[in-house]
């Protein structure tokens, strides 16, 4: 069956004959792959999302590719949420304790970062400047607090 290289049939090259112009079924075998070529772990660039899940290549992963922990920059949320990356998260993956920068108040909620906490953030006890009076509820912070955080019995300045 070895004869020729060019135009063959997807049955020719499923023997392993040829090297161009394969079909996918002829990838399958190991030659110049589709995405389901890659699928059976072969090629390393341009592979589409199913080819990475499979754990193939490392470039332009999509959010599929890296929930199953392929890859580290650029991520969507949901690769984040995996673990994955530390630059640009959204507040899903923050709330899964990943990165520590422009946090949203629901990842602070879970305790992520340390900087800008909303109220809400808080009230789980996070951050300690410019809190809401809900926060202080709480116990707090002890700056600039609300006649209602005063008349909790929290802060000792200003109270009316």
């Amino acid at each position: 069956m070895g004869r020729g290289d060019i135009g063959r049939t997807h049955n020719d090259r499923l023997m392993g004959i040829g090297n161009i112009g394969w079909t996918h079924n002829d990838r399958l075998m190991g030659i110049g792959q589709t995405h389901n070529d890659r699928l059976m772990g072969i090629g390393d660039v341009g592979r589409t999302h199913n080819d990475r899940l499979m754990g193939i290549g490392d470039i332009g992963r999509t959010h599929n590719d890296r929930l199953m922990g392929i890859g580290d920059v650029g991520g969507s949320h949901n690769d984040r949420l995996l673990g994955k990356g530390d630059i640009g998260r959204t507040h899903k993956d923050r709330l899964m304790g990943i990165g520590d920068i422009g946090r949203t108040h629901n990842d602070r909620l879970m305790g992520i970062g340390d900087v800008g906490p909303t109220h809400k953030d808080r009230l789980m006890g996070i951050g300690d400047i410019g809190q809401s009076h809900n926060d202080r509820l709480m116990g707090i912070g002890n700056i600039g607090r609300t006649h209602q955080d005063r008349l909790m019995g929290i802060g000792d300045l200003g109270r009316q």
